[in-house]
């Protein structure tokens, strides 16, 4: 009795049909996977940002609270000088930058997480996170500040060493100088800075001349003075602010913000003065 079985011929037709129907397969399973975890890290970032902003609403029971953006380092989410404490139910970013307003993530800028060192999540200004590369880690910037202590105080100039310079800013400080540093701690830029009724910092940079009063119109003005504009413009509760041919001012009841051939900062209840001179340097003292 003769046996039956499968010729070569029948066998290398099979072979080659799972070959194909693996090719097919095989790319739309990687897909489908690679979906599943694209779909999986969204759900993250998502709770991520939602949680983020329950932190900076919980931070603001305590007191005003309003920074401007938050940054992830090794996974570590700081805003302005706060740490916050952010767990969620899915995986943390290691790194990026969240742009906020009024405590709410701000889907209109660049808003975006790295995780795992390659996968990127961006807000693209339509209220949607999508892909992209991964980006390198941002630098962080890095500040000085120097106060009023009870007796005049030299600050640094522009290209002067800031490593004696305050790293943090006291809550309580409301008019201070604020400089910018590199990485060897030589100041880049110095800056007066007040926080209007605990509202969050509005800075003017020290320099040389440019437009100082509103001489022709408003509209017209740049520089420091243009600055001192849009803080009228923002219509702050309690905040007023004038200009004459050679100076503009914004100021509350306690601090006040000013420009004329330099810019400065000012305490009206105790006359302490806090000034960037236009070559550069710094103080802060009593009296003019």
């Amino acid at each position: 009795m003769k046996s039956k079985g499968f010729t070569l011929i029948e066998l290398l037709a099979v072979i080659v049909i799972l070959a194909i129907i693996a090719l097919i397969a095989v790319p739309i399973i990687i897909d489908i996977i690679e979906d599943s975890k694209k779909e999986a890290l969204k759900r993250s970032a998502e709770n991520y940002l939602k949680a983020v902003e329950l932190a900076i609403a919980k931070e603001n029971l305590n007191g005003e609270f309003n920074p401007n953006s938050c940054t992830i380092e090794s996974g570590i989410t700081k805003c302005g000088d706060k740490t916050l404490n952010v767990t969620v139910d899915g995986e943390l970013p290691d790194s990026g930058e969240i742009m906020l307003s009024n405590g709410t993530i701000d889907k209109t800028s660049e808003t975006f997480l790295t995780y795992n060192d390659k996968d990127t999540l961006t807000y693209d200004g339509n209220n949607k996170l999508i892909f992209g590369e991964a980006k390198a880690p941002q630098p962080q910037e890095k500040y000085g500040y120097m106060w009023y202590t009870g007796s005049d105080v030299s600050g640094p100039s522009i290209n002067g060493d800031g490593s004696s310079l305050e790293t943090t800013l006291p809550e309580d400080k409301n008019y201070y100088l604020k400089y910018k540093l590199d990485d060897s701690n030589v100041v880049t830029n110095a800056y007066a800075c007040v926080k209007f009724n605990g509202t969050e910092e509005r800075c003017l940079e020290g320099g040389s001349a440019d437009t100082y009063g509103w001489v022709t119109s408003k509209t017209d003005s740049t520089g420091r003075v243009a600055k001192l504009y849009a803080i009228e413009q923002e219509d702050i509760s309690g905040v007023s602010c004038f200009q004459q041919a050679g100076s503009s001012e914004c100021f509350d009841t306690s601090i006040s913000l000013y420009a004329d051939n330099f810019g400065y900062i000012y305490s009206t209840s105790n006359h302490i003065y806090c000034f960037v001179y236009p070559e550069g340097g710094s103080r802060c003292r009593y009296g003019i």
